[in-house]
């Protein structure tokens, strides 16, 4: 359970730093599909975000 948990972890970093790397290249001018790549990026950003909370949920309520 607890690699499980650190390898989830580990995934959701490697996609933070994408996430912070995609920020900056949006202040630079892009083709129309580089801007595309990057709002699927941040929908995809919102999406992670919100599994994230609801795993910390379950992992509070397992570590009880």
């Amino acid at each position: 359970m607890e690699i499980l948990q650190l390898i989830i972890f580990v995934i959701f970093k490697l996609v933070l730093i994408n996430f912070d790397n995609a920020k900056k290249l949006h202040k630079i001018r892009l083709p129309r599909i580089g801007k595309m790549v990057i709002l699927m990026i941040l929908k995809v950003q919102s999406m992670i975000q919100s599994f994230k909370n609801y795993l910390t949920h379950i992992v509070k309520i397992v570590m009880r």
